[in-house]
């Protein structure tokens, strides 16, 4: 299960509290609730790749070995171009290196998508907690059409800190702790960083 609470469970809280036009997507809603969740439960999983630092060093990698193997394909003599593609197919290397093109484009635009620093010292973020809170409110705000918002702190009451925070709580992933991790002030100050 990738949420702490059953999928008809979801669906009753959203067929209750949606607006009335929106009420049809609720099975969809649920859909995308618990895909979420069973993202960052395999997330969670592999906490320790994560930190922006290591993916960033990962794709580097990647686009490393991609360059290594283009320049492998595009430097052999021309017996062994001839021999690999008799074996192999012209068309398997020349797609082949087409893709490796496209892998190492890729890479470099996921860096600069998501922003991933070169390696420091100190606590990396908790990548999978920021990505699931922001894709929660990304539906939360779509379906309900209200801005995604927690009222009070962590001393008010839970029923007190707005539909949202319900909402939160109906989709809460199996492996993210229910306390100590995830306070009020965290998820705001998520929410205002999206």
């Amino acid at each position: 299960m990738s949420t702490i609470r059953e999928p008809a469970e979801i669906l009753d809280f959203l067929e209750a509290s949606l607006p009335k036009r929106k009420v049809s997507n609720a099975a969809l809603i649920c859909s995308g609730i618990i895909d979420a969740g069973s993202r960052y439960n395999r997330y969670a999983k592999h906490q320790k790749l994560n930190a922006p630092s290591k993916r960033r060093a990962q794709l580097e990698s990647v686009r490393k070995h991609a360059e290594l193997l283009k320049n492998a394909l595009t430097g052999q003599s021309p017996i062994n171009e001839d021999d690999l593609a008799v074996e192999l197919g012209a068309e398997f290397t020349t797609s082949l290196l087409g893709y490796l093109e496209r892998i190492d484009r890729t890479a470099a635009a996921i860096i600069d998508k998501r922003h991933l620093p070169k390696p420091k010292a100190g606590h990396p973020e908790n990548v999978e907690n920021n990505l699931w809170l922001t894709e929660i409110a990304d539906i939360y705000e779509q379906y309900f059409q209200r801005p995604a918002k927690v009222l009070g702190n962590s001393n008010t009451a839970r029923k007190k800190r707005g539909e949202f925070w319900q909402f939160l709580e109906l989709c809460w992933p199996t492996y993210l702790p229910i306390h100590g991790t995830f306070g009020v002030s965290t998820v705001k100050r998520i929410l205002r960083q999206r």
